[in-house]
């Protein structure tokens, strides 16, 4: 789904995801890519976590460090530009990796979970 402005510029996508465990068409969550979503240049906060993911630009590995103190369950999942799913796995508090390495040149939308409903995203760009 696009969102315009008034020229009929292209200012938002936003990427729809579905659950595969509940029925088909299922809403799970949503999340919007516009030209100000933040790439991680300074940390990204979460509730009370703060969020660095680097480096970014990347060549293929990703370091996530989140800091900050919960009990809440959280999760990394790692979109492609089309808002295919790529990867997903549950993290933790400290250094957490993700590898684009086997994935083309381009940019890539990292959503960040916390518990069942709080969630932040920013780009990861992979070019050599």
């Amino acid at each position: 789904m696009f969102e315009y402005d008034a020229a009929g510029n292209r200012t938002a996508r936003y990427i729809v995801t579905e659950d595969s465990d509940e029925q088909p068409g299922a809403l799970r969550g949503a999340f919007a890519e516009s030209d100000d979503m933040p790439k991680s240049d300074s940390p990204i906060t979460l509730g009370d976590l703060s969020i660095d993911a680097y480096p970014n630009p990347t060549n293929g590995p990703v370091a996530i460090d989140i800091k900050g103190d919960t009990d809440q369950p959280m999760n990394v999942e790692v979109f492609s530009n089309v808002g295919a799913s790529l990867m997903s796995k549950a993290v933790e508090i400290g250094r957490n990796m993700i590898d684009l390495s086997s994935y083309s040149d381009g940019q890539y939308i990292v959503v960040v979970t916390l518990g069942a409903d709080k969630s932040t995203s920013f780009k990861v760009i992979k070019g050599n």
